[in-house]
């Protein structure tokens, strides 16, 4: 029974602070004409299907395949030569041996810090591309609520349920399109 008392109690409060806090106006930010209207718009179907985002993914794509392609051309090299090494064991003095076997590992370490660095440049890449395209998205966004009056943007990714005339982001990808078709991407070497 008491149990039941305090929840009663904890619920009866909550609603009488929701009451409070819904029945307050907040103050005016800036003077709104007219009412209030809100729009919704998919970040995940710009983010897929932008031509930005597109080009972006196929030049990092790209890049990414080179950069694999020089780190498996240098892992045949030291293979072969590892291979190598290890046949002339047998004729080579252990002094001799262990100098081969000291600048062998050098070249695999350098091989190593280069895949590594090959690996930060295309994350460096795609940050960069992700952040020209976001700044792109947030002024589109901006342009087609002025254009349509609308006073609130939600990500749709946060809505419960909406209505299909609330979502504009057919807009904002049309837009965006003509804005930024691509990303220009530079890649270190």
């Amino acid at each position: 029974m008491s149990m039941i008392r305090n929840l009663t109690i904890r619920s009866l409060a909550a609603l009488a602070v929701a009451v409070v806090t819904l029945t307050t106006t907040p103050p005016p930010v800036h003077a709104q004409s007219g009412p209030m209207v809100i729009a919704i718009v998919d970040l995940q179907v710009i983010g897929r299907d932008s031509k930005a985002a597109v080009s972006a993914r196929a030049a990092i794509d790209k890049q990414g395949k080179a950069y694999q392609a020089e780190i498996t051309k240098q892992e045949s090299a030291l293979q072969a030569e590892g291979q190598q090494l290890e046949q002339q064991r047998a004729s080579l003095t252990a002094e001799d041996f262990r100098k081969k076997t000291e600048a062998f590992q050098q070249k695999v370490n350098a091989a190593r810090q280069s895949a590594a660095q090959r690996r930060q440049q295309l994350q460096q890449m795609e940050v960069a591309a992700q952040s020209q395209i976001q700044t792109a998205i947030n002024s589109t966004v901006a342009d087609v609520a002025k254009a349509r009056n609308i006073s609130l943007v939600l990500i749709k990714s946060t809505v419960l349920y909406n209505l299909p005339a609330f979502d504009i982001t057919a807009d904002v990808l049309q837009k965006l399109d003509a804005k930024l078709p691509s990303v220009k991407l530079t890649a270190s070497k």
